[in-house]
């Protein structure tokens, strides 16, 4: 919308990609990490190396929330697992923690603020090696006053 002019300025996932003539600037950064049940075989370890989600029924982010945020998290969890993530359901941010809860070992990728929070319902959450992060954003345009 900040590019069609439409607005002057947008809070956002800066992953969503660059704009000619549109100004992105961080704002905050979040780690990722994994969600899993408590009784998960990785949930013994301290953290998880990405590689060793090979294999793992993923729940994944539903279409149309972030797709561009989805495809460069399944982008990158492909090459660092050397194949493409095993989704056998999607929901959406907020029921993502739950569906891992009562999916009979199903795992996923959310921020770890998002992780904390879903503590509640059941889950819990290991730093992944490497960590990838989210970073949020404004953008606006270069020539708006």
């Amino acid at each position: 919308r900040v590019v069609k002019r439409d607005a002057d300025l947008a809070f956002l996932t800066i992953g969503v990609g660059r704009r000619a003539g549109v100004v992105m600037r961080v704002l905050d950064r979040h780690p990722l990490v994994v969600i899993m049940a408590p009784d998960h075989h990785l949930a013994a370890r301290v953290s998880v190396p990405v590689a060793e989600l090979r294999g793992e029924r993923f729940i994944g982010l539903s279409f149309g929330v972030n797709n561009a945020f989805a495809k460069d998290m399944n982008t990158w969890l492909t090459r660092q697992m050397g194949e493409q993530p095993r989704i056998v359901a999607f929901e959406p941010p907020d029921q993502i923690a739950s569906a891992v809860a009562t999916s009979g070992g199903a795992v996923a990728v959310m921020t770890e603020t998002r992780a904390l929070v879903g503590e509640s319902v059941g889950i819990v959450y290991r730093k992944l090696a490497p960590t990838p992060m989210i970073e949020y954003g404004i953008a606006f345009r270069k020539d708006n006053p």
